[in-house]
């Protein structure tokens, strides 16, 4: 698969599949809250980081380069409906947003089940430009499909606004999976993922600058 040239990256052997989502104009969604029961449900003993609420949402306009990944280069705070001890995905060395593309960056698994539906999410400090997201795959466990979603100013979730419905099937490979999309105003990004039979893993987010657009 083609990946645009300030996103491409190696793929290593684990990352099997390489899967590109075009961008276009689709048709509006309607908005999803943080609270909702269809982006995640926690079972078991839940390690999650709490989001942030509408008010507290950024207002402020940040103006990265673009192409930037903004994970890496502006503040962000993590959140997740469930997270494994151990695996969250702003910890530090080792997490979603460290530039490592093989490692367990995040695990729902817990011992005696598995959740079938979880979501990771990354806040903005600032209001960010974004047309794009890589997800790559983690080196255990498996996961069915993926739905790309931002948070608005009023703080509703929206899928991403690309050519191709949400969810995208990633089922029966390892993937590592671009998605770019009409340039949108975010106060924060998520990943909906349903499982494949078992627990699911990511090993890097990465999150891409967009030119500025208007309000």
């Amino acid at each position: 698969m083609h990946v645009s040239p300030r996103r491409a990256r190696a793929v290593t052997g684990l990352l099997a599949a390489g899967l590109v989502v075009g961008a276009g104009h689709a048709a509006a969604q309607p908005a999803v809250t943080d609270a909702s029961a269809a982006t995640g449900t926690a079972t078991g003993t839940a390690a999650e980081s709490a989001a942030p609420s509408t008010a507290d949402s950024a207002t402020s306009l940040a103006v990265a380069a673009s192409g930037t990944n903004v994970l890496r280069t502006t503040t962000v705070r993590a959140g997740a409906s469930y997270v494994e001890p151990g695996y969250a995905p702003d910890r530090g060395n080792g997490d979603l947003k460290d530039g490592n593309t093989t490692n367990k960056g995040w695990s729902n698994w817990f011992g005696g089940g598995h959740n079938p539906r979880d979501w990771v999410a990354f806040y903005f400090a600032q209001l960010q430009t974004i047309d794009g997201i890589r997800l790559y795959d983690g080196p255990e466990g498996a996961i069915r499909s993926v739905t790309v979603q931002y948070r608005d100013v009023r703080g509703g979730w929206l899928d991403v606004p690309t050519t191709t419905a949400m969810p995208v099937d990633v089922s029966g490979q390892r993937f590592d999976l671009s998605v770019e999309f009409e340039p949108v105003r975010a106060t924060a990004v998520r990943v909906v993922l349903e499982a494949d039979g078992g627990y699911m893993t990511l090993s890097e987010l990465e999150v891409f600058a967009a030119e500025e657009v208007a309000p």
